[in-house]
């Protein structure tokens, strides 16, 4: 008896009777052999003590991908920091089959132009950890319930001949890679703005083929006819087939266009708007589950789909035509986020308020497993400040951003003149990363200056650090015009603040 498949999000996959379609006199235990198709690890080197391997994100095949691998024999398994596509190898001629079956346009092997094969396996990537944007090197105000990062295996590739296959563009996935993609999420219904030389809007699926149109304008007729507002355009050139004189009808034309997605499986889309006169204007978006909002999809195409010229892309079935050159080569992708560096502020409050440190400093420790060639982290001050509670504390900023990192490689010690007030200092945390432009980080330490503190060597450091170029004279009154900074729209810095109490 056939079993159900579930998705959800804990991914579990039930097979049906695996021994349907074999001979019974065979063995069970060899009725059926699995092995790896494709397999996805998704790495963070921000992981360092785990060999850079990334627990974070739930994976689960799109409902349509689902039911497509229930379909051919095809396993999904969850690997924890990744995931792997399994095919049973006594049924590998069938899968071959039906890809070349599902050419797009419907074309045999021997058509010219040759036939595209666009059959994939879709995955969207849910993040199990709250603090993935604080420790990874990526946008930390991108909101996956507005848009996703996009991958597919077109864009996979190796950046030397024996490396591993990488499926982020760069070497790192980073917003700032023009290749890499970030696509705005659009609802199951969305409308579409259009201006007057619109004639129509076109929804286009990866292959660049358009599954659903939509006038601007209709006939009258036809509107009353369907009992509604909407029409395709396959309505349109129908009733006026039908309707030869129907050109002359009175017709309504619409600023937005509703589009609905209901009846297409989720992926990456482009929204077109055809014009009359001159070129037409399209953007990529992505429809998807609204609910856990994924930070990722991800699309496997099962071989390369065109031969055009375009992405060559890394696929483990290769030459589908002709057929008897067509062979399975499995591969691993690698799925590749880097860390997070941000500037650390070390905040020391003395156990008696009225106790007065004259020669603090912090001190880099060797550590056994840095790297040698890395730089010496240092840094700027002390420089006496006010908390927000009016407690005073002794501020120290690094030079530069510093990596966060699962087991920092990092060891830093406080000390006043020659004695060790703390062998070791704590580590930036991944719970507290605070993003702040340049304007607002310079304010807030001007804000938190003792008024005795304005011309002090440290204090200066900071504010050069801190603030903008000849910023340092903003620490005198008459540096005003300074605070109209705040409304600037800065990308902002990320910070991680370390408040010690000695």
């Amino acid at each position: 008896m056939a079993r159900k498949l579930n998705v959800g999000r804990a991914f579990e996959h039930t097979l049906r009777n695996p021994f349907d379609g074999f001979d019974s006199s065979e063995s069970p235990s060899r009725s059926f052999r699995y092995e790896r198709l494709m397999q996805v690890s998704i790495e963070n080197t921000f992981y360092n003590a785990s060999d850079g391997a990334c627990p974070d994100f739930i994976v689960t095949p799109t409902p349509a991908s689902a039911s497509l691998m229930q379909s051919l024999g095809l396993l999904f398994r969850d690997e924890g920091t990744g995931f792997s596509i399994l095919y049973d190898t006594r049924r590998r001629g069938a899968l071959e089959s039906y890809l070349r079956r599902q050419a797009e346009p419907q074309r045999p092997c021997t058509s010219v132009p040759p036939a595209q094969h666009w059959t994939r396996l879709s995955f969207t990537l849910t993040l199990d950890t709250p603090y993935f944007l604080n420790f990874t090197d990526l946008p930390i105000d991108l909101a996956p319930d507005t848009a996703n990062l996009y991958f597919s295996n077109r864009q996979a590739h190796r950046e030397t001949p024996d490396g591993p296959v990488l499926l982020n563009p760069g070497s790192l996935v980073s917003v700032d890679d023009p290749e890499q993609e970030v696509l705005s999420l659009v609802p199951v219904s969305f409308p579409v703005r259009v201006t007057d030389d619109v004639e129509e809007v076109r929804i286009l699926d990866l292959s660049g083929e358009a599954v659903l149109c939509l006038p601007r304008c209709a006939p009258r007729g036809l509107l009353q006819f369907l009992g509604s507002g909407v029409a395709t355009c396959v309505d349109v050139d129908e009733y006026l087939r039908h309707h030869p004189a129907a050109a002359e009808e009175i017709v309504d034309c619409r600023e937005r266009i509703f589009v609905d997605m209901t009846t297409l499986p989720e992926g990456r889309y482009s929204v077109e708007r055809v014009r009359a006169v001159g070129p037409s204007e399209s953007d990529a978006v992505l429809y998807t589950s609204a609910a856990p909002a994924p930070l990722a999809f991800v699309d496997l195409l099962f071989s390369q789909p065109t031969e055009d010229g375009g992405p060559a892309g890394v696929y483990p079935v290769r030459d589908l035509c002709p057929p008897e050159e067509t062979r399975i080569e499995p591969v691993h992708y690698r799925l590749r986020f880097g860390t997070r560096a941000t500037t650390w502020g070390y905040y020391i409050v003395p156990g008696q308020q009225n106790e007065i440190f004259e020669q603090l400093r912090i001190e880099q420790l060797p550590h056994a497993a840095a790297d040698p060639g890395a730089r010496r982290i240092t840094f700027s001050g002390p420089c006496r400040v006010r908390l927000a509670d009016g407690s005073t504390a002794y501020r120290f900023l690094s030079d530069g951003a510093v990596p966060l990192q699962e087991q920092s490689v990092y060891d830093f010690r406080l000390l006043d003149a020659d004695a060790v007030l703390m062998a070791r200092l704590p580590v930036a945390s991944i719970e507290q990363v605070l993003p702040k432009t340049e304007a607002r980080a310079c304010l807030e330490l001007l804000e938190s200056l003792l008024p005795d503190q304005g011309d002090d060597a440290p204090c200066l450091d900071l504010v050069e650090l801190l603030c903008p170029p000849s910023g340092t004279a903003a620490v005198h009154p008459d540096a005003e015009p300074l605070r109209d900074l705040a409304s600037r729209r800065d990308a902002p810095q990320v910070f991680s603040d370390i408040y010690v109490h000695v």
